[in-house]
């Protein structure tokens, strides 16, 4: 989805959209959609398969306050996280808009952090792309 802002994509726009959907190849979809889902999918089956998850040990004003779900979102996010110019000459986008954008329409984000409609992480109007 955010590739397709970026200069180069934008550059080079005639038939992607189309070629993308005909070759389905490995990058043809956004990592950062596809790959949180894909990743999220693993992580609720590892919860099916361990029973109770083990949490981080709980101190006041840690890490260990937060629920399994809401870390694993949190831990996808670091891996993004950079310090950049935003005149850099990157084509791709922003690391910002690229976390914001993967999880602003992920229900299971919502879910973890209780976002409301409207909230930043949480608008009104959403766009699925991965059926479940």
């Amino acid at each position: 989805m955010n590739d397709g802002c970026d200069t180069e994509t934008r550059q080079n726009a005639e038939n992607f959209w189309i070629h993308q959907l005909v070759t389905m190849h490995p990058f043809g979809l956004n990592d950062k959609v596809t790959g949180i889902h894909a990743a999220f999918r693993g992580f609720e089956h590892w919860k099916d398969t361990v029973g109770k998850e083990p949490g981080l040990p709980s101190t006041e004003g840690t890490l260990g306050n937060l629920k399994n779900d809401q870390l694993f979102f949190l831990a996808q996010s670091q891996m993004s996280c950079r310090k950049k110019c935003e005149y850099s000459p990157d084509v791709h986008s922003p690391a910002r808009s690229r976390i914001q954008g993967s999880l602003s329409n992920f229900s299971a984000f919502h879910n973890a952090f209780d976002c409301k409609v409207g909230d930043v992480y949480r608008p009104k109007e959403k766009c699925d792309v991965w059926i479940t």
